[in-house]
């Protein structure tokens, strides 16, 4: 991004209390870990472009920079919270999706922040099941339509650690849900549950 992009921002880091996620932590096997949104989504800004390219534009790196810009950031604001992060976890894309796009866009989020932290990415968050889009639900069909299409694999990795799961955008909260419940249905048993995502809407 450019300078002008950087500085005018909308930033929302520190400040997720309306953004769906900790009503998605609430109920997951764990207390609510760190969670941050690095800034607002508004489809009509030139700043939701930065996403929908990344997501839908054939530019995976893009995605992976994105996630390096925000984690820049994350360490400068929040240093210890980000130091006491033991592994990320992308919110998974089912197989037959992921073929036809190329690629997970909520996976290069996660690399990109592990180049600048260290973090490992973890892949123990699956799809087990396709869904139909989420764009234009409300947040009861939203969860009823993501329900059981995520599994955990190999859940004792995850026991006593601090995890934290990654998405390009968090809109209700129900995907990243989802994520929290198949982590507790496959009886983890992590010391926290956190969040980070590029963008939350108005």
């Amino acid at each position: 991004m450019c300078t002008e992009c950087l500085l005018t921002l909308p930033r929302l880091i520190g400040h997720t209390g309306d953004t769906g996620i900790a009503e998605a932590l609430s109920n997951g096997p764990a207390q609510p870990g760190f969670s941050a949104v690095w800034f607002r989504y508004n489809r009509e800004s030139p700043f939701a472009d930065l996403v929908r390219s990344a997501k839908y534009g054939d530019r995976p790196r893009q995605a992976r920079l994105l996630g390096r810009a925000f984690a820049r950031e994350l360490i400068a604001d929040h240093p210890a919270a980000i130091a006491a992060i033991d592994v990320l976890l992308p919110v998974p894309m089912h197989w037959f999706k992921q073929i036809r796009r190329g690629y997970n866009q909520s996976r290069e989020i996660a690399v990109g922040i592990s180049d600048i932290t260290g973090i490992p990415v973890g892949d123990n968050l699956v799809a087990a099941a396709p869904h139909a889009t989420q764009t234009h639900r409300s947040r009861q069909r939203r969860l009823t339509n993501v329900m059981g299409t995520v599994a955990c694999r190999e859940p004792a990795e995850l026991d006593g650690l601090d995890i934290c799961i990654v998405d390009d955008i968090v809109t209700t909260g129900a995907t990243l849900s989802e994520c929290v419940l198949s982590i507790g249905r496959a009886g983890a048993k992590p010391a926290s549950i956190g969040a980070l995502a590029l963008g939350a809407p108005e």
